[in-house]
Parts: C-alpha cells; sequence; structure tokens
C-alpha cells in the first residue's frame, strides 16, 4: 500500500512538471514533434495516475458499518410495555463494542444515583465517586448548595481527593492548586505567569440534582431533569410523595459483583424465581401479590399487595411502622401493608416502606463489574433502631 501511493506521488509531480514546462513553452518556441512527445506523455501519466487509484481503492478497507447499538430497532422489543417487552440482545451483556456505546449514550448523557442527601449536611461536606473509569467528586458549599465536579486538578491531571470527609478547599497533591467548593481556582503557588487567568481554570463541572432523597450527576447539559428522565412531565409519584430526604443512614456495605449491571438490575425486578431461590420470601411476599408499576418515562417499579405475615422475621408486626408511610397509600392499595419496589434507572434501587427500615441496593459502576452498595436507611430514631436489633 505505502509503495503504490509513492508511486502515485511520484507520477503526480511528473505530471505537474510537465504540465509546467508546456506553460513555459511558446508557439514559436515549440515544435509539433515536441508538443506530441508532451501531450504522450501528459495522457501516459494521466492512464497510470488513473490505474494508482483504482488499485488504492481495491485495496482501502471497507467503510465501518454503523453501529446496531445506535440503531433503535435494536431496542424496539425491549421498550414496548412491560407486558408485552422482551429482553435484550444477549450481545448487550458481554459485547466490548456495546459496552463503548453504553459508556457514551447512558453514563455520558444521562443521571445516575449516587449519593443519599444525608452525606451532605455540613459546610465543607463532600464524596469521592468512581462511576467506571471517572471519578467524581461531590461538595456542599455556605449556602447548601450541592456542587459536582471532574475528581481532576486542572493544571496536570492529578486526582484531587478520595473518600469523602469536610473540607474548605480541594487542594492537589501534586503542586498544592487549590479550589474553593464552587470548583474555582483560589491558589496557585509560584505560578505567576503574566498570561495566566484563574478564572479560566476551574474545575470543570458535572450537573447534580436531588431527587427523592438521592444526589444524582449527569454530564450533559442538554439532558432534562432527573424526574422527567425517571416519570415523564409528571415525574414518579411514589418517589415524590415519600420524604426520603429525611431518612437517617446507619450503615453501608460495599460489593464486588462479577457481572453486568443490566443483568443485576433485571433479576431484581423479576419476581418469578422467589418460589424457586427465595422459597421463605415468597410465603411473605408471594409471586401473585406482585404487581408491576411502570411509569411514562425510564421509570419502572412493582408492589407486593397485601403482604401475608406467614411467621418470620419479615411479618409487619416485627416492625415499626415508617413514619410518612401514610403518603404512599392511593385508591389501590394500602401502604400499611405494601411493599413498594421502586428502582431508578441506573442503581437498582429498592425502598422497602411499610417496616422501618429502606434498603437501597447501588450498581453504580458501568460495564462488566459493577460495584454495589447496600445502605441501610431508617426513618425512626437511632433509639428506635437499635430496640430493633436488640
Amino acid at each position: 500500500m505505502l509503495g503504490i501511493r509513492k508511486a502515485a506521488a511520484r507520477r503526480i509531480r511528473a505530471f505537474s512538471a510537465a504540465a509546467k514546462v508546456a506553460e513555459a513553452q511558446t508557439p514559436a518556441v515549440a515544435s509539433g514533434a515536441a508538443l506530441h512527445s508532451l501531450d504522450s506523455q501528459i495522457n501516459k501519466i494521466a492512464r497510470r495516475n488513473e490505474e494508482l487509484e483504482a488499485k488504492l481503492a481495491e485495496m482501502a478497507p471497507s467503510p465501518i458499518p454503523d453501529s446496531p447499538w445506535k440503531n433503535p430497532a435494536t431496542y424496539a422489543a425491549t421498550r414496548r410495555h412491560l407486558d408485552f417487552a422482551l429482553s435484550l440482545v444477549p450481545a448487550a451483556y458481554h459485547d466490548a463494542s456495546y459496552q463503548e456505546v453504553e459508556r457514551e449514550m447512558i453514563w455520558q448523557k444521562k443521571w445516575f444515583a449516587v449519593e443519599h442527601v444525608q452525606n451532605f449536611q455540613n459546610h465543607g461536606d463532600f464524596r469521592v465517586v468512581d462511576v467506571g473509569a471517572q471519578s467524581y467528586v461531590i461538595t456542599m458549599d455556605r449556602h447548601g448548595e450541592l456542587h459536582a465536579f471532574h475528581n481532576v486538578c486542572r493544571h496536570r491531571g492529578a486526582k484531587l481527593c478520595t473518600g469523602g470527609g469536610n473540607k474548605k478547599r480541594l487542594n492537589c497533591p501534586y503542586h498544592h492548586w487549590s479550589y474553593n467548593l464552587k470548583g474555582e481556582l483560589v491558589g496557585a503557588p509560584h505560578f505567576d505567569q503574566p498570561r495566566f487567568d484563574r478564572s479560566n481554570s476551574g474545575l470543570i463541572p458535572m450537573r447534580v440534582e436531588t431527587y427523592a432523597g438521592i444526589v444524582w450527576l449527569c454530564a450533559d447539559p442538554s439532558t432534562a431533569s432527573v424526574a422527567e428522565q425517571l416519570g415523564g412531565s409528571a415525574g414518579v409519584p411514589e418517589l415524590e410523595r415519600y420524604p426520603f430526604q429525611n431518612m437517617k443512614i446507619v450503615g453501608s456495605k460495599d460489593y464486588r459483583i462479577n457481572c453486568d449491571w443490566k443483568l443485576l438490575a433485571e433479576n431484581f425486578m423479576e419476581y418469578y424465581h422467589l418460589y424457586a431461590v427465595h422459597p421463605e420470601l415468597a410465603k411473605f411476599s408471594t409471586v401473585e401479590q406482585h404487581k408491576d408499576n411502570q411509569g411514562p418515562g425510564n421509570y419502572v417499579g412493582f408492589v407486593t399487595n397485601p403482604l401475608t405475615n406467614s411467621g418470620g422475621c419479615m411479618d409487619l408486626d416485627q416492625f415499626h411502622p415508617t413514619p410518612g408511610g401514610g403518603a404512599l397509600t392511593t385508591s389501590e392499595w394500602d401502604a400499611k401493608d405494601t411493599a413498594f419496589f421502586l428502582p431508578p434507572v441506573s442503581k437498582c434501587e429498592h425502598y422497602r416502606v411499610p417496616p422501618l427500615r429502606l434498603h437501597i441496593d447501588h450498581a453504580s459502576a458501568a460495564g462488566a463489574w459493577p460495584h454495589l452498595r447496600e445502605v441501610n436507611f431508617f426513618a425512626a430514631s437511632r433509639e428506635q433502631a437499635r430496640d430493633r436489633h436488640r
């Protein structure tokens, strides 16, 4: 291939040189034989150049077809109403090309849940969230407003923070560049460059919203709000009516799960396996008592109603009533004997409302190795929580 390209380049240069000679000669100087010879050379070079271009076209790789993963037809059967929908095609769970498109079209364009609002109570509270290969830092300023940024110093790309805690400045460990909680560069030691503009060197922001007691991030400025993404213009009533933001975190545990994150989400939302895999749970929360609850947006959940006391540890009389549970009572079911399973789109989250506790299973990483976090929230006081565990 390289040899053909060089040959073509040489002949093109020869063609150009011959043309210049022809332009320089006047009719008085150029003889008929000379002009005939020049025309013959030019035609020969032109024919050879066409042959070389044809060979190059044959040897060139075929155009890469558009990815089927960006074709809406690929997901047409999956996007039907829940009663008629089919599973994703198998390759979506393991194909590397799908995971690349998934990172681009979901994790870089959609909202994903990262933390509970109870982790941000005071001026200076911050948390680092790692999602796939990306790292983000969320801060609370003195006015109680949340900010989110890529967790990377603008100078040389060093990682700014790890974990979480409370601080008034985000300081780079490499050159001690310092940013305030709004992401503005406020310190660059020994960097007094005359053309350096600090106002253009702040941290790269992410969009951040709170919804249903959860902190959400999004990289795309054109994406609609969290509520619209999950439930359309009306949001998700179950998430909005219950005061999740008032619950207290009493513990958390992280897991590494050896599966694609979508399988984890689908397994939770599929209750057909209860009798085979969870026979004791099936006595309390039977398959027949499960009811699908799909919203108009990207939200889908289900409820169990009525729950059936079966002499086990999950019976309703084993728990204090959840404060605020009545907010979820509708004409279809009474919150006192209903379990609401309300998983936002990116986190396999389910809320166990009637008992005292509320569970969130958090699959926050894209790709084939999701990170699972279980966070237990208690709506009652810590004293009640201690009584329950005695």
